[in-house]
């Protein structure tokens, strides 16, 4: 890179490739098994440069900020660049990945987060503008942000989702959100309360939507749950 590398991300199905997107527009792939150059030796043992397998310099805009592999489906993957844009990539073809869609988000995409069993829904913690919900279509060739959080006053930078057991009830989820000072300042998406109170007449679990998130110069934490229903994106 000829800037500053932002992020670097391991391919959850391929050990051997990795990602990297950098200020300087570039989003990038990497192959460890591949020698360096100036070397014919092992890259655990050689000095030399190593070489990319791909290098995308005209996508992206800014800088490219978060890069985040499918946790379940192998050839999916999303980047973030300060040029305020989600992008879903079919990256197959590994050494030309394919753009199939893309969304503004309306600030920089510094970390992305996919769902841990809801395989098109998406957390995007977008710096100025807060935290966005992006969910991909069934036939994933369009994104949509559905849901945005308001809650924090300063730049939003961290952002996941619990990973725990969804088995406990959603009262018992409210309680540990109230007492970690949760800021209750989202932007109701279409479905707004009564979602949340149809699904909790269901009994319904809102345990495993329950989402960290933390800002910048104001050192906070938060914890809050979307009022997008899980079952809308599956």
């Amino acid at each position: 890179h000829d800037l500053e590398a932002w992020v670097a991300s391991w391919d959850r199905h391929q050990g051997n490739v990795l990602y990297s997107g950098s200020d300087d527009c570039s989003f990038k792939g990497w192959d460890i098994r591949l020698p360096t150059s100036g070397s014919n030796s092992s890259p655990a043992h050689s000095e030399g440069q190593q070489t990319a397998i791909f290098t995308n310099r005209k996508t992206h805009s800014a800088g490219v900020t978060s890069i985040s592999g499918h946790p379940r489906r192998e050839h999916v993957l999303v980047t973030g660049s300060y040029d305020e844009r989600v992008r879903l990539w079919d990256v197959r073809m590994i050494q030309k990945p394919v753009e199939t869609c893309q969304v503004a988000t309306g600030g920089g995409v510094w970390r992305l987060k996919w769902h841990p069993h809801d395989d098109r829904l998406l957390l995007a913690a977008c710096m100025y503008n807060g935290l966005a919900l992006v969910t991909a279509a069934e036939d994933w060739g369009s994104l949509e942000v559905v849901e945005e959080y308001k809650g924090h006053e300063s730049i939003a930078y961290g952002a996941d989702w619990y990973q725990g057991s969804s088995e406990k009830p959603a009262s018992q989820t409210s309680r540990s959100a109230a007492e970690c000072d949760v800021q209750t300042k989202a932007k109701s998406s279409q479905f707004g309360k009564r979602q949340q109170q149809e699904q909790q007449q269901q009994g319904v679990s809102r345990h495993e939507d329950l989402i960290a998130t933390c800002s910048f110069y104001d050192r906070r934490l938060h914890l809050w749950s979307p009022h997008w229903p899980l079952a809308q994106s599956r």
